[in-house]
């Protein structure tokens, strides 16, 4: 988009944005104003760029921007909550090699599963190079809201990009202590997982802003994702959820931030050029109902526009803490914690494991398998027993064992989460040792009489 025909997006009610461009008003029912206090998106204030969609922070605009959120080292501040990832990518130019490019193989599709994914390291075209990418989750009012920008070297003509979160960890294998692949073909490591997101950019106007479209992934159905919800052209999306997607392009040149940026010869600037820049938000909660933790990113770009084109360029960056903790505490009747104490025989017990998700997501479900030895160390063999979770305080939950009254001696508990739609079973929790005492012992004696003598029967 030129400069004479940039738009700015204001929010005014719940339910309107207003387009102002030269000469022109146009009213979008886009339904939510979620993003807006959160973050800087899309086109400012006059004062901040030209009005355009840009990088730096403000002061007149409410929100962060990307400046605000990460560091010239791409460093994330935690001052304004959520988590960030900074992705950061080999530039290829001349003799220049992308230690991360796919490799080409039958399987290197976005509808294939990880398993089948090849990579090695070679150059590629401008137009699919990554160079900067930067990711930014944050719960609001109990909806997960997530930002992307990215930075494109060639903006002049067609490109296809993608960005795809992740609820395992993924990773790639093969790579020699550079981080390059040596191998004709090295492989990835992870798995995709049922409520991974999916987002599909094509600039197909010569470099403008084309269409936007986002993913879940449904293993089974055709190409493995559900059908996508789209935003075609700059903005925000009117077609329900409205307003659960925005996305725009700098209409003109913009600084590109603190930290180095590339153009398409693989040299340092400093400005990024009109449609350069790319900023999206969307609501994952009211996209698809769901509130998941996303623990890589994937960044990369494919070949043509076709949704099974092969892919190209990638890099991978963690993102999310997703992990969720296990504790456990032997309790007694009363609720009185026990641990690593020792108790009178006929105590009866019970072992309870709390499970601690990710700060600002949805508590664990699912079960906890609780591990019983007669060790005091947790080795040897176990009686296995495994009981459902109970939300409590987000993002925790609790289970417990059936009561239980042990024999005198030592034994001693622990337990695995196994797992849900969110979050990965965990590793076994640590061992909580219990001492039962051996039951209390009297000695009585009786003196009887002696059938022979005629003694008398004293007893004490």
């Amino acid at each position: 988009m030129s400069d004479d025909r940039r738009t700015r997006v204001w929010m005014f009610t719940a339910g309107t944005v207003l387009v102002l461009g030269l000469g022109t008003l146009l009213a979008l029912d886009v339904g939510s104003t979620i993003f807006t206090g959160v973050f800087e998106l899309g086109p400012g204030a006059s004062t901040d760029e030209g009005g355009l969609t840009n990088i730096l922070g403000n002061t007149t605009d409410p929100g962060p921007d990307w400046a605000d959120i990460f560091d010239a080292s791409g460093v994330f501040n935690t001052a304004f909550g959520g988590e960030g990832a900074f992705v950061r990518d080999d530039v290829s130019a001349g003799s220049l090699l992308d230690r991360n490019v796919y490799s080409g193989g039958p399987g290197d599709k976005n509808s294939d599963i990880i398993a089948d994914w090849t990579w090695t390291s070679s150059s590629v075209p401008a137009k699919d190079d990554i160079s900067n990418a930067y990711v930014y989750t944050k719960v609001v009012s109990g909806h997960k809201l997530v930002f992307v920008g990215m930075e494109r070297e060639d903006p002049s003509g067609d490109s296809h990009i993608d960005v795809e979160f992740f609820q395992s960890a993924v990773g790639v294998s093969g790579a020699d202590a550079n981080g390059n692949c040596l191998l004709k073909q090295c492989t990835f490591t992870g798995t995709n997982t049922d409520g991974d997101v999916l987002i599909n950019m094509d600039f197909t106007n010569g470099g403008g802003f084309g269409s936007l479209s986002i993913r879940k992934r449904h293993n089974g159905v055709t190409n493995n994702y559900d059908p996508p919800v789209t935003l075609n052209g700059q903005g925000c999306n009117s077609n329900a959820p409205a307003g659960s997607i925005c996305g725009f392009n700098n209409g003109g040149s913009i600084n590109g931030g603190p930290w180095p940026n590339f153009d398409n010869h693989a040299a340092v600037i400093t400005n990024l050029s009109q449609n350069s820049f790319t900023e999206v938000a969307f609501d994952v909660t009211a996209l698809f109902n769901e509130n998941p933790c996303f623990n890589t990113v994937e960044v990369k770009t494919r070949s043509s526009q076709s949704f099974t084109a092969s892919l190209k360029d990638f890099s991978l960056k963690g993102f999310e803490q997703c992990s969720a903790a296990v504790v456990t505490h032997i309790l007694d009747a009363n609720g009185n914690d026990i641990t690593g104490t020792t108790v009178p025989a006929q105590t009866t017990i019970h072992d309870t494991a709390v499970v601690t998700g990710t700060a600002g997501f949805a508590s664990p479900t699912g079960t906890v398998t609780f591990f019983r030895f007669s060790t005091i160390d947790c080795t040897g063999t176990s009686v296995t027993e495994t009981a459902s979770l109970t939300p409590s305080t987000p993002p925790t939950a609790t289970a417990q064992t059936a009561p239980f009254t042990p024999a005198p001696g030592v034994l001693s508990y622990n337990a695995v989460y196994n797992g849900d739609a969110n979050y990965p079973p965990s590793q076994a929790s640590a061992c909580e040792p219990l001492t039962v005492s051996r039951f209390n012992s009297s000695v009585t004696t009786d003196i009887k009489r002696d059938n022979v003598n005629g003694a008398r029967r004293v007893e004490s």
